[in-house]
């Protein structure tokens, strides 16, 4: 794939949810509640970390826990692009990426693409980021990406 090096990823889901399927063994209730959506969208803009996994070409897997930014249905998050997980996208476009609790987990698995945002949502981005994590665009910090990568389902 031809692209522009990137400092940032966006993983972009469907908006659905559906149960685990679990053997019965473990004992978790076949007939628990599903998620509904919009408390899964809050818990995915709330939350100030987000595990990103990925595979080398020969199937290695990596997990590494990154910033990140919810917005239009899609997770937003950056990495030098030297990365061993930046590296494993180019290579390989699929990705899993989870929040931290075990205990209530979700769990996004999709493709990722290098897409170019617009300057509306790199606005959009950019304030998200400041009011998250405290990231001032007007320091002049190089940190500002000129792509994202995004993963759909």
């Amino acid at each position: 794939r031809n692209t522009p090096a990137t400092t940032d990823t966006s993983l972009q889901v469907c908006s659905t949810t559906s149960r685990v399927h679990l053997p019965a063994i473990y004992g978790a209730p076949q007939d628990s509640p599903l998620l509904e959506w919009p408390s899964v969208v809050q818990r995915l803009a709330d939350a100030l970390h987000y595990w990103v996994s990925t595979a080398d070409p020969v199937g290695a897997p990596i997990s590494r826990p990154v910033d990140g930014n919810w917005l239009q249905d899609a997770l937003y998050f950056g990495g030098d692009p030297k990365s061993r997980w930046r590296r494993n996208l180019a290579v390989n476009p699929k990705a899993a990426v989870t929040l931290e609790n075990a205990e209530s987990p979700i769990i996004l698995e999709g493709r990722v693409e290098t897409v170019m945002p617009n300057p509306e949502l790199a606005g959009r981005l950019a304030e998200s980021a400041q009011a998250k994590y405290g990231w001032d665009p007007s320091n002049g910090s190089s940190r500002r990406p000129a792509s994202f990568d995004r993963a759909r389902p």
